[in-house]
């Protein structure tokens, strides 16, 4: 429940500032990168590492100061092999929708920079048996819940940049979901 009231909070936060900076010059942008679990995740997923793909559109506020609410999906395979070839795979999805706060160094959007963001997250959980092509049945789980990510950056030019942050959510009271990810992003 107070999840729940957070993130109605932020989506209302996010809808007055969206408001705010209707007049902001707005670059839109998307990002791919791949993924490196951490915390539990790295136990689930056997460290196999993922990938992640996203849209953004990140608005200028002046002297190095920006938001950029964005949209990211990532994905965390692992395949393993049980006994007598029954094939265990288990995949982790997250869909994230929040948004950042972004410091160029420079004062001007190009150059290093850090941010820090926050957001809601939905996490499936899926496992697969089968037994070569013969598919056995599947498992999912799912939760929502709320996230933080800090990072930093390199903005090459006013299309490239190159990013590494860390996210992190806790799915239930016990397990906790991180990854840091190595990302190039594009704005058009």
């Amino acid at each position: 429940m107070h999840i729940n009231r957070t993130l109605r909070s932020l989506a209302l936060a996010l809808t007055a500032a969206t408001c705010h900076l209707a007049a902001a010059d707005i670059q839109w942008g998307a990002t791919a990168g791949l993924g490196f679990p951490a915390k539990d995740l790295k136990d689930a997923v056997d460290n196999a590492k993922g990938f992640t793909l996203g849209a953004q559109a990140y608005m200028d506020l002046g002297n190095g100061h920006g938001v950029r609410p964005r949209l990211d999906i990532a994905r965390f395979r692992s395949p393993r092999i049980a006994y007598l070839g029954v094939s265990d795979v288990f995949t982790v999805d997250t869909l994230r929708l929040g948004a950042d706060y972004l410091y160029h160094f420079t004062g001007e959007t190009k150059g290093a920079y850090a941010f820090g963001g926050m957001g809601g997250v939905y996490t499936r959980s899926t496992t697969t048996l089968s037994i070569g092509d013969l598919g056995l049945g599947s498992a999912r789980d799912h939760v929502t819940k709320a996230y933080v990510q800090v990072g930093a950056g390199y903005q090459i030019n006013r299309h490239w940049g190159v990013e590494l942050y860390h996210a992190y959510h806790r799915t239930t009271s016990s397990h906790d979901f991180a990854a840091t990810f190595l990302a190039a992003t594009a704005r058009f």
